[in-house]
């Protein structure tokens, strides 16, 4: 079958323009090759772009692309590869400018870390450090998603009692976090983020791994 054919025959089954969690995909070209001199292969090509500027994750939509692919080779008995062209450059991962500002507001929103260290027997210390973030760093691995927020420590006590910022400090990420579970910041501290993460299609709807975590920056 003439590749002219087999783009047709997709077009007439999804459209030409499919949305996908508020993306547009496009199937721009089909090129045929022979596949290990037995049949053809034949290599899809599709264009994603965003003319409404919403945030997502690409991972997911891509997801989504390989399951109408398999739906086709189901109907049209031939093996497909694909390749994803993209009009809003190498940003896998992308928030707009109103997510922008719901996250760094989620983020704004915790100021104090409470903590405890110690034993009963030795006798706990109780730190609270007062922080704020200036900003947020962002990456990404296939189905998990992380986030650092970046903060600047202003002050602490300890039993309430002001003590040294560098103190609770070590005792934060030297002898309170290995203690507790790998997600611990995740679960008690950025809940807000959630939120604001599972609004977002791409990611709310699919099962992506997201893990927030503390910083610290400059003093």
């Amino acid at each position: 079958m003439e590749p002219t054919q087999i783009k047709q025959l997709f077009i007439d089954l999804f459209g030409e323009k499919i949305e996908i969690y508020g993306l547009f995909v496009e199937l721009i070209g089909v090129e045929s090759r022979d596949w290990e001199g037995k049949s053809k292969i034949y290599d899809f090509d599709f264009e994603i772009t965003n003319p409404n500027d919403v945030s997502y994750y690409t991972v997911p939509i891509e997801w989504e692309i390989q399951e109408l692919i398999d739906e086709f080779t189901n109907y049209v008995d031939v093996r497909v590869s694909t390749t994803f062209f993209s009009q809003m450059g190498k940003r896998d991962l992308y928030f707009n400018k109103e997510k922008t500002e719901e996250i760094k507001n989620a983020f704004k929103k915790v100021d104090t870390i409470k903590f405890t260290t110690g034993t009963y027997l030795r006798g706990p210390s109780r730190y609270e450090v007062k922080i704020k973030s200036v900003g947020y760093k962002k990456g990404y691995e296939h189905e998990q998603i992380w986030f650092d927020n970046v903060i600047k420590p202003i002050n602490a006590t300890k039993n309430g009692e002001p003590c040294d910022i560098d103190e609770a400090i070590l005792q934060y990420y030297e002898e309170f976090l290995p203690s507790k579970e790998t997600y611990w910041e995740s679960e008690h501290l950025y809940i807000h983020l959630d939120q604001v993460l599972s609004s977002i299609p791409s990611i709310g709807n699919n099962d992506i791994l997201l893990e927030y975590s503390t910083e610290l920056f400059h003093k």
